[in-house]
């Protein structure tokens, strides 16, 4: 069986990631974070995705209703 491929939507502390990359490091959780999409650059969670060697988009919410489109784009490109 193929392995779950994970892209974690943020905008905080990025504790729900962090259990992610705990659980996949102590082999509990049998998945690849491929990627993480935030949506504010300075969410902590940001910081845990870099420590952590995951690559991270950020998606600024703007007044166009494209934000779930952008969104979507960005998990698109960790394929």
């Amino acid at each position: 069986m193929k392995r779950p491929r994970l892209c974690v939507l943020i905008s905080g502390g990025g504790t729900t990631l962090q259990n992610f990359i705990d659980r996949v490091a102590d082999g509990r959780f049998d998945a690849t974070i491929c990627g993480v999409v935030s949506s504010k650059a300075d969410a902590y969670g940001v910081e845990r995705a870099k420590r952590a060697d995951l690559p991270v988009t950020v998606v600024t919410r703007t007044p166009q209703d494209t934000y779930s489109d952008r969104v979507f784009a960005a998990i698109r490109e960790f394929q």
